[in-house]
């Protein structure tokens, strides 16, 4: 600690730094802590303040590895572009082998409301895809429909704790058409889970004969 005047004191400390950064490395390098008090009323206070780190992978006439920061921003650029390519071109295969199939595709959130379905369900049903999603599935089945899957999940509830992994679930439902019209389909349903086990959602498959 140095005095400069009456109302004006420096303080200097050194110490390392330890991040969870294993290419940095900083935790082998002596930091310096610059903090510049001011007597202001009766209380000293802050009035400046730095950290002053070696760098050893700054380049000739750098204070800061500026060029390397930016190969390295140009580099992680180039490979989220990649990944972002990727992962359209396997939504767009998703989507078209979706689309291509006869039978219903769809998606439910955890509590039973549609985020998707396939365009068969307007070839079998007669619905368009806007008059589906954000609906309740039961809304695709006939009261009987309804029982039939209530009961279902009700003797499933036991087996659909975290702990315990499901796999499809196969029973038939009568499903309700726009034009009237009930028709039979057989129903595959699979949970949708997290990474923690908790269920986020349903995968449903419908097909008739």
């Amino acid at each position: 600690m140095q005095d400069i005047g009456d109302d004006v004191v420096v303080a200097t400390a050194f110490f390392h730094i330890h991040l969870p950064l294993a290419a940095q490395g900083f935790s082998t390098e002596v930091a310096r802590l610059l903090l510049i008090f001011r007597l202001e009323s009766e209380d000293w206070k802050i009035v400046h303040s730095g950290i002053s780190i070696p760098y050893h992978r700054a380049q000739d006439g750098e204070v800061y590895p500026i060029k390397g920061l930016l190969e390295r921003n140009s580099a992680l650029e180039v490979l989220v572009e990649e990944r972002t390519q990727a992962l359209h071109g396997s939504e767009a295969l998703y989507r078209l082998l979706a689309e291509a199939t006869l039978d219903v595709l769809r998606k439910t959130d955890d509590i039973l409301c549609i985020t998707y379905i396939s365009p068969a369900d307007e070839r079998l049903r007669g619905f368009k895809a806007d008059e589906v999603v954000g609906h309740h599935v039961f809304e695709m089945f006939t009261d009987k429909g309804v029982a039939v899957v209530k009961n279902l999940m009700q003797r499933r509830q036991p087996s659909e704790k975290v702990a315990t992994r499901v796999g499809f679930v196969s029973f038939e439902v009568e499903h309700r058409c726009k034009d009237g019209r009930f028709i039979w389909g057989e129903v595959l349903s699979k949970p949708e889970r997290n990474p923690q086990g908790i269920i986020v959602g349903y995968h449903g498959i419908t097909s008739t004969s």
